[in-house]
């Protein structure tokens, strides 16, 4: 007769799920967020500050690319158990939607002809840059999905732990579900089948964009009809996506912390382990280079260079939000 399987019966894998790698995706992340609201405060963005969030964006999918890669690799090689590939997906789907929020902003404003018509800005600002980043963030999305797929059609065998799979579960919003619950697991490969293909998750994507650009504009009326002060319906597609964006990742990572701490894992997964001092390393300089750009913006800004760009319609207006000049 077997031997039953122990509550924790997962080997840990602090090079994957470890504290240092997590922060390291948190605060990216939000670093990442951090920037498009600082840079909306002042009515526009600007060439300058446009570089800023691409830099930041690619650093974001060039990160979650790497992840992807040493899961595959883990995957098939070293068997990597079931709960840390679906921590890695939700980790992913984390640096997905952040790095996305800046693509999304940038092509609603450039559809609506908001940055000087045609045209973004002056010509220091490449479009090969503005490419490089939509696809960046296609294909990272594609391969989000493709991980995401090869998980979930293997996943009562996947992994070097198969027996461990029955005891592993996804939180979802707070609620617990078993990882072999059979309608989670056609749920799960269709989501991530439309997030492999390219031409399927881009027509998705806008579909999920256009709802949520239909449910903002019912509160623009709302706020039309009942405020004294008239909205501004820019601004409020931006508070929209931001706050979109952030709900979404703190429940993604509300629901990673709760599978780690209330996973099926031995001890062990909170032992501090090179590969997480290498996270962390790494996210020293995009962090210093970010924050170098963000002070050369906030100390070298010129006020009458910004309204030259304004005037010249280099820049976008986003907020109906005027701040003090600084000196």
């Amino acid at each position: 007769m077997a031997s039953p399987v122990p509550p924790s019966c997962v080997e840990p894998n602090p090079d994957i799920s470890g504290i240092g790698v997590r922060l390291a995706i948190y605060i990216q992340a939000f670093v990442n967020i951090a920037c498009v609201i600082l840079f909306s405060l002042d009515n526009y963005i600007s060439p300058f500050e446009h570089k800023v969030l691409i830099n930041a964006s690619l650093n974001l999918f060039v990160s979650g690319c790497a992840l992807l890669i040493c899961t595959a690799v883990q995957g098939t090689t070293f068997g990597l158990s079931l709960h840390h590939a679906l921590v890695v997906l939700n980790l992913n789907w984390i640096i997905g939607f952040s790095g996305l929020l800046y693509v999304l902003i940038f092509a609603y404003n450039f559809s609506k002809g908001q940055f000087g018509g045609r045209h973004f800005g002056p010509d220091d600002i490449k479009k090969p840059a503005s490419v490089m980043l939509v696809v960046a963030s296609m294909v990272h999305l594609c391969g989000v999905g493709a991980v995401g797929v090869w998980v979930w059609v293997k996943s009562k065998t996947f992994g070097g732990q198969p027996e461990c799979n029955p005891l592993t579960s996804l939180r979802i919003f707070g609620k617990k579900f078993n990882a072999l619950d059979p309608n989670l697991r056609k749920t799960s490969i269709a989501i991530y089948a439309i997030a492999t293909i390219p031409a399927v998750n881009t027509i998705v994507l806008v579909l999920l964009a256009s709802i949520v650009l239909l449910l903002l504009y019912v509160v623009y009326l709302l706020l039309k009809a009942f405020k004294p002060r008239q909205p501004r319906w820019s601004g409020l597609v931006l508070v929209g996506m931001i706050a979109l964006v952030i709900i979404i990742d703190i429940s993604f990572i509300v629901s990673t912390e709760l599978m780690i701490s209330r996973g099926c894992v031995r001890e062990g997964e909170g032992q501090w382990t090179y590969g997480q001092t290498l996270a962390l390393m790494a996210l020293i300089i995009p962090i210093i280079d970010t924050g170098k750009m963000v002070k050369l913006w906030w100390s070298g800004l010129n006020p009458e260079d910004r309204q030259r760009e304004r005037e010249e319609g280099w820049t976008s207006s986003l907020l109906e939000m005027p701040l003090p000049r600084r000196g």
